[in-house]
């Protein structure tokens, strides 16, 4: 039998070091003991369920630096301990994605680094595989989400930073909710509600203090009060008809 795994192999009854070849291309070199692998040895094991181990094994379980290589092209990488994962692992997954950090089950589970083959980079929490708990997203472009994720989606308070330009907004599994405070490169500030990546209703305060509030149309003031820093009310035609106002940056509506 290999390693308790219930493949059976050739019988060796060797007691001393050497190596061992199997026709599947699996091997073990090491210390033999009345024909059972025993001490430090390096290995190739395949198992019933397609898994291949290689590296190193004591007491016929993997111990020390490995690898686990799956049916379907996904290799993890690390240190085993008793024939599990312990500490900081790598996965390789075929799509081209990277995950570094800890995990469970053989899965990420705790604090990790996983990077996307377009770029992409989270680092957070895990669970059981799934982003959960605080989590920071760095798209290609730059683009940073920073809050709570809750079974891989943003979920609750998310800070977006994109270029200068800083948005707090609510996310509900992965979806971006109505209300947002915006605050611009240029100290311009937004505070009210969006509806498909556009103003809806709120203040637009400008660097100077001047202040648009009311409902919004296209991302444009609509039935709105201009008021001076001082709160006193302004002729419209000398508010925001020669006022430029900054959009909502809509690349952030992108990713999700």
């Amino acid at each position: 039998k290999c390693c308790q795994t219930g493949l059976e192999w050739e019988t060796v009854v060797y007691d001393e070091e050497g190596r061992l070849d199997m026709p599947n291309g699996d091997y073990y070199e090491g210390v033999f003991e009345k024909g059972k692998f025993a001490g430090t040895g390096n290995v190739r094991i395949t198992y019933e369920n397609k898994k291949i181990y290689e590296g190193k094994l004591v007491k016929n379980l993997p111990n020390g630096t490995g690898k686990y290589i799956y049916p379907s092209g996904n290799i993890l990488s690390g240190n085993f301990q008793s024939g599990v994962p312990v500490d900081k692992c790598e996965i390789q997954y075929t799509n081209g994605d990277l995950y570094q950090g800890f995990v469970v089950n053989e899965m990420p589970h705790g604090e990790g680094t996983y990077t996307y083959q377009n770029g992409d980079i989270h680092i957070g929490q895990w669970i059981q595989g799934v982003k959960d708990g605080m989590g920071k997203l760095t798209t290609k472009t730059n683009v940073i989400y920073e809050g709570v994720w809750s079974s891989g989606k943003p979920n609750g308070n998310i800070t977006v930073i994109s270029g200068k330009n800083i948005y707090n907004l609510i996310y509900k599994n992965g979806v971006i909710g109505k209300t947002a405070q915006i605050q611009f490169e240029n100290g311009d500030k937004f505070s009210g509600t969006i509806e498909n990546g556009d103003y809806k209703s709120g203040d637009y305060t400008f660097a100077d203090g001047m202040i648009y509030s009311g409902s919004w149309q296209n991302g444009k003031p609509a039935k709105v009060k201009v008021m001076d820093p001082q709160g006193n009310k302004l002729n419209t035609k000398n508010g925001y008809e020669y006022r430029k106002i900054r959009g909502f940056d809509k690349q952030i509506l992108a990713i999700y």
